[in-house]
C-alpha cells in the first residue's frame, strides 16, 4: 500500500506532465522550455540551456527525431546547440568547443579530430597563393583513412607587388627540423610529417612570415611575400672647404640645362651667354650685347662650339639674344685657360656647346609664348629606343617695335627680325655605338 501511494505522489505526476507536453508538442508554436522538456522527456539528453527571456518557437516535423527537431526550431535565433554525450548545449552565439586536444584525448597529431570547429580553415587550389599567416591551410582530403606519416609539399614563392619568383627564400620546420631553398624560378620541395604544422619563410629583402598547415596528403602549396624596404640610418658628411677639389681641369666652369631654368631672363628667354657673363673672369662687351671677354681677351679670341660646328655669330636681333635655343642644348662647358690641344689654339677661351637627344620612347612636345620671341620644341620618337629626330624653331614678332619709333627716325618703317631652327637625328646602333646628325639654320632680317 506504501509502495502505491509513493507511485501516486511521485510517479503519476511526472507521467501526466509528460504526456501534457507530449500533446503541446502538437500545436504548431509552443514556448520554448515546453520544447527543452519534450526534448528531455522523449530522448536521453539533458539540456542546459541559457535563455535570457522565454520565447516561442515553431515545430515544423512533428515526426523528427529530439535533436534534429530542437535544432530546426532555433535555426532563426541566435541560440546554437552543441552536443557532448548525453548533454544538450544551447548558447548564445558561437558553438560551445566539445572536443579535446590530441593530447588529452591521448591521439597523435596525425590522427587529431577535424579542426574545422576550433580554428579557421583554407583549402587551398593547386594555382592559388596563400598570403596569410593567421590562417591554416588545407592540403589534400581530411577524410581519407590511409593519411600517411610524411607527405611532400611542392610550390613556388612570389613577390606579392610585382609577381616575380623569389630566388633564396628558406623555408624550415623547426621540429623536427627541415627545411628547402627556393631555385632561380622561385619552386621548392619539402618532405614534411603530416598534421599540423607550421612552416618558418625568411629570406634577403623580404619580411620574416609564417605559414600555418594541415597535411593529409602530398600537395602543391604557393606562397605570396611581401618585400622587405630596408631603411638607411641617418648618413652626415663632412669636409673642409679647402678640400672641395670639384674638378682638376683647370678655369673651367660646366653649366647644366637645369641650371639655366633657374636663372631669370629678359624678355621670358633663356639666354646662355648671359648666363657666361655672370661668371668669374667672364664680362660683357656693353649693356645691349651678348658678346662677352674672358679674362681681358676680345670676343673674336673666343672659339664657340656646336655640336662640334663652328659658331662665328653667336647673336640675334643687336646682340638682344643668343643664337643658342636653349631647348636644344644639354650642357656648356667653358675653358677660360689651359685650354685642351684638341680645341686648337685660341688665346683667351672656349665655349663647347652640347645639344641634346629626343626622346626615344614617346612622343614629346614643349612650347613657348614671350612679349618678343615663341618658338616651338618636337621630341619624335621614329623607332622605339632606337631612333628618334628633335626638331626646334625660334622666331620673333620685333617689327612692331620699330613701328613705334617717330617717323623722323631713320629706323620707322623698318624690319628687325630674326628666326633659327636646330635638328638632331640620333640612332642607336647597339649597346656601344650610335651615330648622330646635327643641322642648324639661323637667319638674320634688319
Amino acid at each position: 500500500m506504501k509502495q502505491l501511494t509513493l507511485f501516486f505522489i511521485f510517479i503519476l505526476p511526472f507521467v501526466l506532465f509528460s504526456k501534457a507536453n507530449a500533446q503541446q508538442i502538437g500545436q504548431d508554436s509552443i514556448s520554448v522550455e515546453t520544447l527543452f522538456s519534450f526534448v528531455e522527456a522523449n530522448s536521453s539528453y539533458r539540456v542546459f540551456a541559457e535563455i535570457d527571456n522565454s520565447f516561442s518557437v515553431f515545430v515544423q516535423d512533428r515526426n523528427a527525431e529530439p535533436l534534429e527537431m530542437l535544432r530546426n526550431a532555433l535555426a532563426g535565433f541566435p541560440y546554437n546547440v552543441s552536443v557532448r554525450g548525453n548533454r544538450l548545449f544551447v548558447l548564445r552565439g558561437a558553438e560551445l568547443d566539445t572536443q579535446f586536444s590530441p593530447v588529452l584525448a591521448g591521439k597523435t597529431q596525425q590522427q587529431d579530430a577535424p579542426v574545422e570547429s576550433r580554428v579557421q580553415v583554407e583549402r587551398i587550389g593547386a594555382a592559388s597563393f596563400a598570403f596569410s599567416e593567421n590562417l591554416i591551410y588545407s592540403i589534400g582530403d581530411q577524410h581519407r583513412r590511409d593519411i600517411p606519416n610524411e607527405v611532400t609539399l611542392r610550390g613556388q614563392v612570389i613577390d606579392s607587388r610585382t609577381r616575380e619568383p623569389m630566388i633564396g627564400v628558406n623555408l624550415v620546420l623547426r621540429e623536427p627540423f627541415v627545411g628547402a631553398v627556393t631555385d632561380i624560378d622561385g619552386r621548392y620541395s619539402i618532405r614534411l610529417p603530416s598534421g599540423r604544422v607550421q612552416l618558418d619563410i625568411s629570406g634577403m629583402n623580404i619580411q620574416n612570415s609564417r605559414r600555418q598547415l594541415m597535411l593529409f596528403e602530398d600537395g602543391i602549396f604557393n606562397i605570396e611575400l611581401i618585400e622587405d624596404i630596408l631603411q638607411l640610418d641617418e648618413v652626415i658628411i663632412t669636409a673642409r672647404r679647402l678640400d672641395n677639389v670639384r674638378n682638376v681641369q683647370l678655369g673651367t666652369e660646366r653649366i647644366q640645362i637645369a641650371g639655366l631654368r633657374t636663372i631669370p631672363s629678359a624678355f621670358g628667354e633663356v639666354d646662355l651667354l648671359r648666363v657666361l657673363q655672370s661668371l668669374p673672369g667672364v664680362t660683357t662687351v656693353g649693356e645691349a650685347s651678348t658678346g662677352f671677354n674672358v679674362r681681358g681677351g676680345a670676343t673674336d679670341q673666343n672659339l664657340i662650339l656646336l655640336n662640334n660646328g663652328t659658331i662665328f655669330n653667336p647673336n640675334h636681333l643687336f646682340g638682344l639674344f643668343s643664337a643658342f635655343n636653349a631647348d636644344m642644348i644639354t650642357e656648356a662647358e667653358l675653358f677660360k685657360s689651359s685650354v685642351p690641344a684638341k680645341y686648337g689654339g685660341r688665346i683667351s677661351s672656349v665655349l663647347d656647346i652640347t645639344g641634346r637627344e629626343a626622346n626615344k620612347e614617346q612622343f614629346k612636345g614643349t612650347a613657348g609664348l614671350g612679349l618678343i620671341t615663341s618658338n616651338l620644341t618636337l621630341e619624335i620618337p621614329i623607332i622605339k629606343e632606337r631612333t628618334s629626330l628633335l626638331v626646334s624653331g625660334r622666331t620673333t614678332y620685333s617689327d612692331w617695335l620699330l613701328g613705334l619709333l617717330p617717323e623722323r627716325s631713320d629706323f620707322h618703317g623698318g624690319r628687325a627680325g630674326f628666326y633659327d631652327v636646330g635638328t638632331v637625328f640620333s640612332h642607336r646602333i647597339d649597346e656601344r655605338n650610335q651615330f648622330n646628325i646635327y643641322g642648324y639654320h639661323s637667319r638674320n632680317l634688319f
